[in-house]
């Protein structure tokens, strides 16, 4: 019957392992034996001391104790050398029982040495000359090891790799880990104690996904902040340094591993949001919360100008600034601004002005609401503001010409396109002024229709948008909603030219893949905030932002005595001595700009009000409402139809886009080719039907407070 037992077969192992080499060896110690021999391994036996001493000690009592008359017997007995050890005998038992340790003890390392032999042999395929241990450590405990191998062995990777791996399956616990070293002709083991792990569960996932994955070489994570106001100390960022390799540069692989971090990571208790921010020259990305953006943040005085032509807006972040890019090498010269009423548009606009006054750049101004821009008309550096829609028509047109002028200029001069001066257009509430040239062209009289047709206003902001690049001129356009077609007919090539952005209301998903090429970028903007943005850093990529607080620039007694203190006094921080002038390189500008600001010197007069069954009626001069592109009306939608040459209001009852499946729109789907709304008028309950053009606009009947959903 075999034995069962472990501990008796472990006893029976080691038995057979210290005295195999004798006489009686099986025959399957022989085949073992042979196997060794042609592994390489050293099939020398382990020779113990102790039983030796230990029989010798016990025969010398036994006879002593017998009192054998045998003549040789009693020689033995009678050496002096058995006489002392008979005399001493528990000294004797002492140091029998020393020898057994130290048998035990170099027992111990025999079998060290023997399992690593056969360690470096199966792993390396390098037969040791000599392996050597401490002897006088516990059982089952290696403290080092030192092996000579034969001059010029070589050993790759893989192979210390595996040898490594051996080493650390068999000796490794919780409290020490060894580690391999091969020097010439010398591999050393060594041991360090296992520092305690005091790392967080996040801290251990990131570092041990990022040891599986390989996605960032030789990759070592680090907590880089702590947030210590709690009972508990919470991590709020990580720093993981890695080695530099060339495809880590790439942006796109940059963004998949940002993401996959991000994932990881999982939601903060905090309820913040990870970013990722990369130092690739430095060798190490962060990976830390978002710090939550302010609620308002007064336009700072002391913004560093290392770049004039950097026009920052807003702070996004990480303290990070919203620039408009304004240079002749930038990729995104005109900047879009979209957002509804009361969304704080007006004020990323003023912010803009009074940032590119400060940087000597003169601004001109579109206002066809005629109270958006109202306060910057004597604020030095704006050259006009114009609220008529067929003076605003001379205007691009006379841009235009500007445009080829400036670019003959340079043509001309051998001069580079930068040396020309700035000039920045604002073309607030595009829709509004779109739709009033639309509405004289089928409605207004001969004479101005036949003025907006030889202008074609949005044929030449499509031209500026497209060519001002190299000319120094540069457009800022404002509008309530996003739309395909903003730029009518060339809205596709002419929009890739306004990729400055910044939308300050909660998108659409069109909307967002529209503005942002993301369909969930700009879907969570926090509208509770006034002036909560989503804007393009330098690079282009779009981030939350917190537009900059400017309060209205208008000086009037009226609005200027209603003001805190502290806004009176951030107007005139930001308010220059003198502000630029516009060089103008054609006639048709310089022209149009002095009639402006003749015009603008002519003092206005208001008729007071009249009082009428209780109610105040304001008879100021009419101001233009709100519009959106007839394609977005739905419902129920209150507008305004023209009648008889005056616009009255109706409700919508149905909208029909036609599209044409042969043809793609700017936005990539079929296009539009015509828009027919029928609505019924409110005062008469009388249908009417409408059709408008694919970028046709259509006047609101109350103002437009929402992007929708």
């Amino acid at each position: 019957m075999g034995v069962t037992d472990p501990l008796s077969r472990e006893v029976e192992a080691t038995v057979r392992e210290m005295f195999s080499g004798g006489p009686s060896s099986s025959k399957t110690s022989s085949k073992n034996a042979d196997s060794n021999a042609r592994d390489g391994v050293d099939d020398s036996k382990f020779l113990p001391l102790s039983p030796v001493l230990i029989v010798v000690f016990g025969v010398l009592r036994w006879i002593a104790e017998s009192n054998a008359q045998i003549p040789v017997v009693a020689s033995v007995v009678g050496h002096p050398v058995s006489k002392w050890v008979l005399a001493h005998q528990p000294l004797v038992i002492v140091v029998l029982v020393v020898a057994v340790v130290v048998d035990g003890l170099r027992f111990n390392a025999f079998r060290h040495r023997r399992a690593l032999q056969r360690l470096v042999v199966q792993a390396t395929r390098q037969q040791p000359v000599w392996v050597r241990v401490p002897w006088w450590v516990r059982p089952g405990r290696l403290v080092s090891a030192r092996m000579k191998l034969v001059a010029g062995s070589v050993i790759d990777d893989n192979a210390m790799g595996k040898l490594t791996a051996a080493v650390k399956h068999r000796y490794e616990n919780h409290r020490w880990e060894y580690t391999v070293t091969h020097r010439g002709d010398r591999l050393l083991i060594t041991r360090t104690p296992v520092v305690p792990d005091t790392r967080s569960e996040l801290h251990r996932r990131l570092q041990a996904a990022l040891e599986v994955e390989k996605l960032l070489p030789d990759a070592q994570v680090s907590v880089r902040s702590v947030d210590d106001s709690g009972a508990k100390p919470v991590e709020t960022g990580f720093r993981i340094a890695f080695t530099g390799r060339l495809k880590l540069g790439n942006e796109e692989y940059q963004a998949v591993i940002g993401n996959s971090l991000i994932a990881l990571a999982g939601p903060h208790q905090s309820g913040h949001l990870w970013d990722v921010t990369w130092r690739v020259d430095r060798g190490y990305v962060d990976l830390g919360l978002k710090a939550p953006l302010p609620t308002r943040v007064d336009h700072p005085l002391d913004i560093a100008d290392d770049e004039r032509l950097h026009v920052p807006y807003a702070t996004g972040e990480a303290g990070q600034l919203a620039v408009w890019n304004i240079s002749t090498s930038s990729s995104a010269p005109h900047m879009l601004v979209i957002g509804p009423t009361g969304g704080g548009k007006t004020t990323l606009i003023l912010s803009v002005i009074t940032e590119l006054v400060r940087r000597d750049i003169p601004v001109i101004g579109v206002d066809p609401k005629k109270i958006e821009l109202d306060g910057i008309h004597d604020h030095p550096g704006v050259a006009a503001v114009i609220i008529n829609p067929v003076r605003a028509a001379l205007l691009v047109r006379a841009l235009c010409t500007e445009m080829h002028a400036r670019m003959d200029y340079v043509r001309i001069n051998k001069m580079e396109a930068k040396e020309l001066p700035m000039l920045v257009v604002v073309l607030d509430e595009f829709f509004i002024l779109s739709a009033a040239w639309q509405r004289m062209l089928k409605s207004g009289d001969e004479e101005t229709k036949d003025l907006l047709k030889s202008l074609d206003p949005l044929g030449a902001i499509a031209d500026l948008g497209a060519l001002s690049r190299s000319s120094g001129i540069r457009m800022l356009v404002g509008v309530q909603r996003p739309d395909a077609q903003i730029f009518g007919a060339n809205s596709g090539s002419v929009r890739d030219n306004f990729k400055t952005r910044a939308s300050l209301a909660s998108l659409s998903q069109d909307g967002a893949m529209m503005l942002w090429g993301d369909a969930q970028v700009g879907r969570n903007v926090d509208a509770s905030v006034p002036g909560r943005a989503t804007a393009t850093r330098l690079n282009g990529e779009p981030m939350e932002a917190q537009v900059w607080w400017t309060p209205n620039l208008d000086r009037h007694p009226n609005k200027w005595n209603r003001m805190s203190a502290k806004d009176q006094a951030l107007i005139t921080s930001l308010t220059p001595d003198e502000g630029p002038s516009v060089t103008c390189y054609s006639t048709e500008l310089a022209e149009l700009l002095r009639d402006e600001q003749h015009l603008s010197m002519q003092k206005e007069t208001a008729p007071e009000p009249t009082l009428i069954g209780g109610r105040t009626l304001d008879t100021t001069p009419e101001e233009l409402p709100d519009a959106v592109p007839a394609s977005q009306l739905t419902e129920g939608t209150a507008i305004l139809v023209d009648r008889d040459g005056q616009l009255v209001e109706a409700t919508v009852l149905t909208v029909a886009v036609h599209t044409d499946p042969d043809r793609l729109g700017p936005d990539g789907k079929a296009a539009i080719t015509a828009v027919d709304v029928t609505s019924r008028f409110d005062d008469t309950n009388h249908l009417v039907k409408d059709r408008y053009g694919p970028t046709e606009a259509a006047f609101l009947a109350t103002v437009d407070t929402l992007v929708p959903a």
